[in-house]
């Protein structure tokens, strides 16, 4: 709820839904990190690789965040592959990657996002969820779902944690939040151990 108070519009809603996923992984999985980007059609570079038991440190990077409007999803991709070179040997890359907006889908970006993950922990695919909120833009939908069944694609058969790639549509700050605490119960289930989040 503070975050919700102190931005009383969609972004508070999904900075709340964050919190929910980084406490939850925070008792699960402490040896985690996350990295975090904000992007429109730029990208503006947030805390990167800060161990999930110290996410209070990224409160004010995350306090000074505006909602603001049109999306480039390649941007925000790009931004965060040098991210995903950084995870250690026994850590999972996973993406979560929200958005309200559309944009043509980002074949090239997310290309070079596979790429830059198969080089830093080969054998390890990475795992994409990309959620829309709010879920009322049907082209934006569509995009992000795409995105993530090419990364379901990738998954050999026995990579549960690949495998579990998913796009999801949320209606309102409830299923918001209750989308993000869902793909941190899902991690402890999934081959996954160790995760580095961005």
């Amino acid at each position: 709820r503070p975050w919700r108070n102190s931005h009383p519009n969609r972004l508070g809603c999904a900075l709340a839904a964050i919190q929910s996923f980084v406490e939850k992984r925070q008792h699960s999985s402490p040896g985690d990190t996350i990295s975090l980007l904000a992007f429109d059609t730029s990208v503006r570079a947030g805390p990167s690789m800060v161990p999930i038991s110290e996410f209070s440190n990224c409160s004010q990077w995350l306090r000074s965040l505006d909602a603001n409007y049109q999306t480039s999803f390649s941007a925000a991709i790009n931004a965060a592959i040098p991210l995903v070179r950084q995870t250690s040997a026994e850590h999972r890359s996973m993406v979560m990657f929200l958005s309200d907006g559309w944009d043509h889908f980002p074949r090239v970006a997310l290309q070079k996002l596979f790429d830059a993950v198969a080089r830093s922990t080969p054998g390890k695919a990475l795992r994409l969820h990309t959620i829309q909120f709010p879920a009322d833009n049907h082209d934006g939908s569509a995009v992000l779902s795409q995105m993530a069944q090419v990364a379901q694609s990738r998954a050999t058969t026995e990579d549960d944690f690949a495998k579990a790639s998913s796009a999801m549509r949320s209606v309102d700050n409830i299923s918001l939040q209750e989308a993000f605490v869902g793909i941190a119960a899902s991690l402890s289930s999934a081959a996954g151990g160790l995760i580095a989040a961005v």
